[in-house]
């Protein structure tokens, strides 16, 4: 028995992520997934996701908590923002005839910018982003609080463009407090892949007071030079596009990462 307490919808927002331009980026197939050990259908149409979740049971009580947490990674891992609204919309019989895949795929449109003899030109590339359904299993069967807020504060950055770089330094920096030092993080996570070179790239670009940015976390120590971070150019003034798809390529990576972490710790 299912019962339709959240229809989650989507909205075009003003998210920017990396390379990814979400405007009208849609679901491709109307579909669902099922994830029997916590009561939770969800089900995908063009622009909004309608989560079902088994009623008057233990696992409503989970699935109900796992809501918000659950939102926060699909926008992460689909590239577009959703907004819960509440509201049943379908029927049971029309959830028995829905098509049951085993990944996402979602149309979106990726920025590359080509470089030429008189300077860059943008060109959008339209692109399918897949997301699969154990990716999202992994991680409700790791998400704690650091995990959570990493998410949290990435997703912070990108709706607030121009506080990006606090909000992702706040992401690694819960992560990195959740192994306690920066040597145990490197431990931990370099059998994932982790790279420390690239984590203290973006700690250095939020925390440097010697050769400061604009935008980092303090304010620039005396007559230090300061470089300016051009929030409304981020993908063509040069240094500001380094700056800032260096930080979301690290933070995301690093969060990858962790959540790759948490999985294989439980699986001991």
């Amino acid at each position: 028995m299912i019962s339709n307490l959240f229809y989650v919808e989507y909205y075009n927002s003003d998210y920017q992520f990396d390379n990814y331009q979400i405007k009208k980026g849609k679901i491709i197939e109307l579909s669902k997934l099922s994830f029997p050990k916590y009561g939770i259908l969800l089900v995908f149409d063009d622009k909004s996701i309608t989560f079902c979740i088994e009623p008057q049971t233990e696992k409503e009580d989970i699935g109900n908590i796992l809501v918000e947490p659950l939102v926060r990674y699909l926008i992460f891992s689909t590239y577009r923002n959703y907004n819960i609204v509440g509201g049943p919309k379908f029927t049971h019989a029309s959830l028995n005839e829905i098509y049951e895949t085993d990944r996402i795929k979602v149309k979106v449109r990726y920025i590359s910018q080509i470089q030429q003899d008189k300077g860059s030109i943008t060109k959008i590339i339209p692109s399918v982003l897949e997301v699969e359904k154990d990716s999202i299993e992994n991680y409700l069967s790791v998400i704690n609080r650091e995990l959570y807020l990493a998410i949290s504060y990435y997703l912070i950055g990108c709706q607030n463009i121009e506080y990006f770089l606090v909000e992702f330094y706040k992401s690694i920096e819960i992560i990195k407090n959740f192994f306690g030092k920066e040597t145990l993080l490197n431990n931990g996570l370099k059998p994932m892949g982790f790279n420390l070179s690239e984590y203290k790239t973006l700690k250095r670009y939020g925390d440097d007071e010697r050769n400061p940015l604009n935008i980092g976390r303090h304010a620039p120590k005396k007559n230090a030079e300061l470089t300016f971070i051009d929030i409304k150019r981020l993908l063509e003034e040069p240094k500001s596009k380094q700056v800032f798809e260096d930080s979301t390529r690290i933070c995301r990576n690093i969060i990858n990462k962790f959540i790759d972490y948490l999985v294989k710790e439980r699986s001991i």
